[in-house]
């Protein structure tokens, strides 16, 4: 199978998670490539993430009269449902000691490569880009 087949098949593939693609090829990439420590470490956090060996709470609503079950997560950096809070809190640190000492602030626009060559073409299609 090409890598463009496999690619469509994934974007074809709705369900799809980093944690699912870690799933079905950590094993074989550990195998071909070096990986550091950390790297295993947090990648086994993720694959660990929400499952039962992490444990869970266990909260009772007296209203609907059930018990419900909220898995631990992972904390890990690479995880896509834990690393929101790890960004925003690096984000909030980064803010704090960076942002307030500067007096203005530069921002970078880019676009797609593919798009260069007709801008290079049409230098007025740069301003509604």
């Amino acid at each position: 199978m090409n890598t463009i087949q496999s690619l469509r098949e994934v974007a074809e593939f709705k369900d799809f998670s980093v944690k699912l693609i870690f799933q079905e090829h950590w094993e074989d990439y550990k195998k071909v490539n070096p990986v550091r420590e950390v790297e295993s470490k947090e990648v086994e956090k993720m694959l660990s993430c929400k499952g039962k060996e992490r444990g869970c709470f266990e909260c009772y609503c007296k209203k609907c009269d059930r018990f419900e079950e909220i898995p631990f997560g992972c904390n890990s950096r690479i995880c896509s449902c834990c690393s929101k809070r790890y960004t925003d809190r690096r984000a909030e640190i980064l803010s704090e000691k960076i942002i307030p000492k500067i007096p203005h602030r530069h921002l970078t626009f880019s676009m797609p490569e593919i798009l260069w060559n007709f801008i290079k073409e049409n230098r007025e299609l740069q301003k509604i880009v």
